[in-house]
C-alpha cells in the first residue's frame, strides 16, 4: 500500500469519534490511515514518522501509552502524538496527570460543532493551538504540556458557559423542565443528546404539554442563562426572518434553537414558510439553528396534507415525546411547589403558600387526567380566590373541572386578584 507523506494516521477505539475525525480530516484535504494497534506504525510510517501526525483516543492511550507498550525515544521525538477527546470522554480521562508521561504533544477537545471541530482540529495539526495557548515557540512542541496548556478546559471547576463553546455545564440540573420522575430524566435526556447540528425535532405531546418549556430548556442546555430561544410570532414568521436567524448563529458559530409553535394550529401560508425553511437548513453542510415544532398527539391533523409532511419530518428527523404528568407522578409535588413560589414571587400579597398531604395527593390524582396546562390553571385559580395560606383537597376540589361559565367566572376573580386595578 502506497501511503503519502504527511499522512494522518488514527489509534481510536471509539467508533464515532473515529468516523467524526476521518471525515473532518478528509473535509481538511488530509490523508487518512486507520491503525488497529499501535504497532502498525511500524508497517506504515517507518520512513516518515518526522512528517507524520498520530491522533489517538484516550482509550488506546491508556492501552499503549500507559504500560510500557509505548514508542521508543526516537519515536516520540521523531512523530507528533495528539490525544483527541470529545464531550462523551470520561472526567478522569481528562486529568493532566492521566497524560503525564506519555509523550501526548497537545489535548484536542473536539467541539460538537462541526465548523469550530474542524477549527480546532486544523489548528492542532498545525501545532496552533500551543502558541495560542502560551508563549511557547511553534515546532518546538514540548511532550508533556499539552494537558498544563489545556488543563482549564477539562477542569470540573471551568466547564464552558458560553454559546461558542458548545453545550454548557448544566446538563445535569434542569431549569424548565422538572425530571425527578424516571419519565421526565429520559426525556430531558434526548433533549441533551440531540446533536448540536440537528436540523429538526418534532416535539410531540399531548394538548396542553410543555411545548414551549421544551424549546426553553434545550436552548439552556447549550446556552445557560444567556438570553432564550427564538420564539416568533406568527407574524413574524416568515423565511427571511428565519433565514437571518440562521445567518446570525452562523457568525457567532453558536447553535441557536427556534420554536415555532404547534404545527397544527399555524396557517397554510405559515406552515409553507416552515417546509421551505426546513429545506434550506437541510441544503446546509452544517446548519447552526435547530428548528422545533410541537404536535399535539391526541388529535388528527387538520388536513391529510399536513399529517404527510410531518410524518415525513418525523421519519427524516427527532420525534421528541414529552411525558404526560399521569407518566410523572414523582414531578408533581416538585411542580405545585414552584408554581407556588413563582405567583408569590409576582404577586407577594397572595394569601396561598404550600398545600397539605390531602392537597397533595389531590394534585397527584389529578395530574393522571390533566395535562400540564391545565394542572397549572388549577393551581393558579385556587391560589388566586382562596384566602388559605395551606391548600388541601377542600380548597383545590371546587376547581377541578368545573363548566365553561364557572371557569370563566374563576378566571375573572382571579385576574382581578392578579392584576387590581
Amino acid at each position: 500500500m502506497q501511503i503519502n507523506s504527511g499522512t494522518v494516521y488514527l489509534l481510536v477505539d471509539d467508533r464515532r469519534l473515529k468516523s467524526r475525525l476521518s471525515l473532518y480530516l478528509r473535509e481538511l484535504g488530509r490523508d487518512v490511515q486507520s491503525l488497529s494497534a499501535i504497532e502498525d506504525l511500524t508497517k506504515y510510517a517507518k520512513n516518515d514518522l518526522p512528517h507524520s501526525m498520530l491522533l489517538i483516543d484516550t482509550a488506546m492511550a491508556a492501552h499503549c501509552l500507559g504500560n510500557g507498550k509505548a514508542r521508543g525515544e526516537e519515536e516520540r521525538e521523531a512523530m507528533r502524538l495528539i490525544c483527541v477527546m470529545d464531550e462523551e470522554t470520561p472526567e478522569a480521562d481528562r486529568r493532566e496527570g492521566r497524560w503525564k508521561d506519555s509523550g501526548v504533544e497537545t489535548i484536542l477537545f473536539l467541539s460538537g460543532h462541526p465548523g469550530r471541530a474542524k477549527d480546532r482540529l486544523e489548528a492542532a495539526l498545525r501545532g496552533k493551538l500551543v502558541r495560542k495557548a502560551s508563549s511557547a515557540r511553534v515546532g518546538n512542541f514540548p511532550k508533556r504540556e499539552g494537558f498544563r496548556l489545556f488543563k482549564n478546559n477539562f477542569s470540573s471547576k471551568a466547564q464552558p458557559s458560553s454559546p461558542k463553546n458548545g453545550i454548557s455545564a448544566t446538563k445535569e440540573v434542569s431549569r424548565y423542565i422538572l425530571a425527578h420522575s424516571t419519565a421526565g430524566k429520559s426525556f430531558r435526556r434526548q433533549l441533551t443528546d440531540l446533536p448540536l447540528d440537528a436540523k429538526l425535532a418534532v416535539l410531540g405531546g399531548v394538548t396542553g404539554s410543555e411545548f414551549e418549556l421544551a424549546a426553553r430548556e434545550l436552548h439552556y442546555l447549550r446556552f445557560g442563562e444567556e438570553g432564550g430561544p427564538y420564539l416568533p410570532q406568527p407574524e413574524e414568521l416568515t423565511l427571511v426572518n428565519l433565514e437571518e436567524w440562521e445567518k446570525n448563529y452562523q457568525k457567532e458559530k453558536a447553535n441557536g434553537v427556534c420554536y415555532v409553535g404547534l404545527i397544527d394550529d399555524l396557517p397554510h401560508e405559515k406552515v409553507e414558510v416552515v417546509q421551505a425553511f426546513v429545506e434550506f437548513l437541510h441544503s446546509l453542510r452544517n446548519p447552526s439553528l435547530t428548528l422545533l415544532m410541537g404536535r399535539e398527539l391526541d388529535h388528527e391533523f387538520r388536513t391529510v396534507e399536513l399529517a404527510g409532511l410531518c410524518k415525513k419530518w418525523e421519519k427524516a428527523n427527532a420525534l421528541l415525546r414529552i411525558p404526560s404528568l399521569g407518566e410523572r407522578p414523582e414531578d408533581v409535588a416538585p411542580l405545585a411547589n414552584n408554581l407556588i413560589s413563582q405567583l408569590r414571587n409576582l404577586h407577594p400579597f397572595l394569601a396561598c403558600r404550600s398545600f397539605d398531604q390531602s392537597g397533595y395527593k389531590f394534585l397527584q390524582k389529578y395530574a393522571k387526567d390533566h395535562s400540564w396546562e391545565g394542572f397549572c390553571g388549577l393551581i393558579r385559580s385556587a391560589a388566586a380566590v382562596s384566602s388559605k395560606t395551606i391548600l388541601g383537597e377542600k380548597e383545590l376540589e371546587p376547581f377541578k373541572d368545573p363548566s365553561l361559565v364557572v371557569s370563566h367566572i374563576i378566571e375573572s376573580q382571579a385576574d382581578e386578584v392578579y392584576f387590581p386595578n
